[in-house]
């Protein structure tokens, strides 16, 4: 039986034939019995295949109401015990508001990838031929022997995709999806499946589910964090003295990497510093029935002052002529001048550091920034930069307290001259990339103590010396829409911008398939005939920013209309990697 013939003729409102088992029919009301075989769940499949190529979730409808277990909590109760029975259920309900919709996209990417073939496996027992280690855990978790059934698609060209777990109660099948793994995820960590909970990679790996996603509480995921960096301070919070927390949503790749970040919670002034900060967390890797997922999650990030902080600024204009040495332009030299810094903060060696920090500080702002980077983000980084110089002590000083009476040990610096430098985080390319004097090297800077860093980016040498920048970040112009006066009193007729063509970017060569991921954010012009241009990068790294900016300089828009008239107008653009997708 092929799919392929199903939706070549479905296209036509008709059926294929299928000689094993008669006409593939939508159910009225989804109440024609299917029988409890491998025969009886891949009609079943077939069924909602015709259902999804006619209607797509709409369509699948009568068959979606009756794939949900009536009674969670009693069946999982009596096939698992009262204690397992209990986890699990808390599992399935959680997973209901997104059960329908990740039941079309399996669908969907299964009709997508042409998989022409259609198989059920019935399990009784672990050890069967067919099954897998997560198979046979579920099926040693069970109190009494109910039967565990498995769909399994596949293409001609070799992809597949298996669709767990399917039971039979009351007369039909229910679609249990992916279970939580006891064994992995305690009582305080049941995690809630959102997309692709339990598909397959149908493109790239055949034996292989779809990634699957699951939501676990932020106070659970702090176990399992690996690799933290602490917040840079902002100028202006420290010259407001300002504290608090911010919640960070974050989405974890399967590698552990953070995948995105966003604020949702806090001050907006210690916002972008917790996301900075986030981003480069690492954490150890969260398995869903023996494999990595990807993981949503909410994060605190917290924001408090060191004590030393106050007296270190002021201290600050009372050295302002002392002299310090001076250190050649190379990565050696900045590593020197911030060892020195690091050792005067452990001796607390106040009025020497005042005298570093008014060095740091950049001597004609407004014509350095301008000539770096432009007349746009030259003259915003050159307006912004009193915050910092203003408040250098303070942004040291905390940056040199990891808390919890731990001291950091060493410093590392890192050289960037080439935009594209592999070590270029995914907030330093887009400073690196918008130097219109690209011969410029900006440097990072690093306060070590084990796995646990402190970081500072950029700083450059000017005029003899090196200078910190403060905390630069690209940003896209406000849009400004010019809607014409109506001498009636109107509202204009405005009409915003729709994609009418996409061009899927190319994943970047050279990167692990299986761990390389990001995020790529954008900003651009929509044009009156709907090309894109103009592009920026806000956040990313510079293989998958320049495949993004390769692949929306295809795209293509109705403009933005008023009144009839089309006009230019900023756009944002993002474009999220899995790996090797």
């Amino acid at each position: 039986m092929k799919l392929r013939s199903l939706l070549s003729l479905a296209a036509c409102g008709l059926f294929v034939t299928v000689p094993a088992w008669g006409k593939p029919r939508l159910q009225d009301q989804g109440g024609a019995a299917y029988p409890n075989t491998t025969a009886g769940l891949e009609q079943l499949v077939w069924d909602m295949v015709g259902a999804q190529k006619g209607g797509g979730q709409a369509g699948l409808a009568p068959y979606l109401q009756t794939l949900t277990l009536p009674d969670s909590a009693g069946w999982f109760a009596k096939v698992f015990g009262a204690d397992n029975g209990r986890q699990l259920a808390v599992f399935y309900d959680a997973w209901s508001d997104e059960r329908n919709a990740q039941i079309s996209g399996d669908l969907a990417r299964a009709i997508a990838a042409q998989m022409a073939d259609v198989a059920a496996l019935e399990f009784e027992r672990p050890g069967e031929p067919g099954t897998t280690n997560k198979d046979d855990y579920f099926l040693s978790l069970r109190q009494q022997p109910e039967p565990l059934y498995v769909v399994v698609f596949k293409g001609e060209n070799g992809a597949g995709m298996r669709w767990a777990y399917f039971v039979y109660d009351r007369g039909t099948f229910r679609y249990l999806g992916p279970l939580a793994d006891l064994r992995l995820l305690g009582a305080s960590a049941v995690a809630r499946p959102t997309e692709n909970a339990s598909a397959s990679n149908a493109e790239e790996n055949p034996a292989a589910e779809l990634p699957k996603r699951v939501h676990i509480d932020g106070d659970v995921m702090q176990t399992h964090l690996a690799h933290r960096v602490d917040p840079v301070y902002p100028a202006d919070a420290l010259k407001n003295r300002l504290e608090g927390t911010v919640e960070v949503h974050c989405v974890i790749a399967p590698d552990g990497s953070v995948q995105s970040a966003d604020a949702v919670e806090g001050n907006p002034i210690l916002a972008n510093a917790a996301v900075a900060a986030v981003k480069q967390w690492r954490f150890q890797q969260v398995l869903l029935n023996g494999s990595p997922v990807t993981v949503e999650t909410t994060m605190t990030v917290n924001f408090h002052l060191a004590p030393q902080a106050a007296a270190a600024s002021q201290a600050a204009p009372a050295a302002a002529s002392a002299s310090i040495p001076s250190y050649p332009e190379s990565s050696g030299g900045l590593t020197k001048m911030m060892k020195e810094i690091l050792d005067m903060a452990k001796r607390g060696d106040s009025a020497g550091l005042s005298a570093y920090y008014n060095a740091l500080i950049l001597p004609n702002p407004d014509s350095w920034f301008a000539s770096q980077f432009g007349s746009g983000d030259g003259t915003r980084f050159a307006s912004d930069y009193g915050r910092y110089s203003d408040n250098i002590a303070e942004i040291f000083t905390n940056t040199l307290e990891p808390g919890a009476g731990m001291k950091f040990d060493h410093v590392e610096v890192i050289r960037f001259k080439d935009a594209c430098d592999p070590n270029a985080s995914e907030s330093e390319y887009p400073i690196l990339a918008a130097r219109e004097q690209q011969s410029t090297p900006l440097y990072e800077v690093r306060f070590v103590k084990d796995t646990t860093y402190h970081w500072l980016f950029p700083f450059a040498y000017v005029d003899g010396g090196f200078r910190y920048l403060g905390d630069l970040t690209i940003v896209a112009p406000k849009n400004q829409i010019a809607l014409p006066e109506s001498a009636d009193g109107s509202r204009p007729n405005v009409q915003y911008p729709k994609v009418i063509r996409q061009v899927a970017p190319i994943y970047p060569s050279g990167f692990g398939e299986r761990r390389d991921n990001g995020m790529v954010k954008l900003w651009g012009v929509i044009g009156t005939d709907g090309t894109v241009s103009n592009l920026h990068v806000i956040q990313g790294t510079c293989a998958f920013a320049k495949a993004t900016i390769d692949a929306f300089k295809k795209w293509r828009y109705t403009p933005l209309m008023v009144n009839g008239k089309p006009q230019e107008m900023y756009y944002p653009f993002e474009f999220g990697y899995t790996p090797g997708r």
